[in-house]
């Protein structure tokens, strides 16, 4: 666990290191190769490796990491940023599962494992609008309505006031300024 800890910190402060305020370039691949060494490395160490094939899928994450350095393709670019942690994380599951030698269908457990949490959010939306919905109606009755005008009130308030407080802080420092920009481009 000690060992996971310092791992965390160091890597870390490699990633501080190798991306705030550069661009992505050899980084992504300078990122990449010591954290999925370290992973499978752990893994191994502690026994739990019970599929040496998953092993192999440190080949496509490795050339996915690489693409930055040969390409400048913006949306490539972003599609990577989420397919590489993905596929890191596919191999690390993939790796400790010894069902993995049966076929194909560990990839499909892989995929409900990741996305099984997130069918969950319709429910939630649907709740919380019931709740919402349900206070309002309590407070019409006793309040006549006064309250939801209270609250696009402090909503039309809030609103400029946040604005104004983001451009602040955009034009306050450089390199908060910059991964905004990036962020919303």
């Amino acid at each position: 666990m000690i060992a996971i800890i310092i791992a965390a910190i160091i890597f870390s402060i490699w990633g501080v290191t190798l991306f705030l305020g550069k661009e992505i370039g050899l980084s992504m691949f300078l990122f990449v190769l010591p954290i999925t060494y370290f992973l499978l490395d752990l893994i191994s160490k502690n026994q739990k490796l019970k599929n040496k094939k998953a092993k192999l899928l440190i080949l496509p994450i490795l050339l996915l990491s690489l693409t930055y350095v040969l390409f400048d393709n913006p949306f490539f670019n972003r599609i990577n940023i989420v397919v590489i942690p993905i596929l890191v994380v596919i191999m690390v599951i993939a790796s400790r599962n010894e069902n993995t030698n049966k076929g194909w269908n560990w990839i499909n457990e892989i995929i409900e494992m990741i996305f099984e949490p997130l069918s969950f959010i319709g429910e939630i939306f649907e709740k919380i609008r019931q709740l919402i919905e349900n206070k309002l109606k309590i407070t019409r009755a006793n309040k006549r309505g006064t309250s939801f005008k209270k609250v696009i009130k402090a909503v039309l308030i809030t609103f400029p006031i946040a604005l104004v407080i983001l451009g602040l802080l955009v034009s306050a420092d450089e390199v908060f300024g910059n991964m905004f920009m990036r962020f919303c481009t």
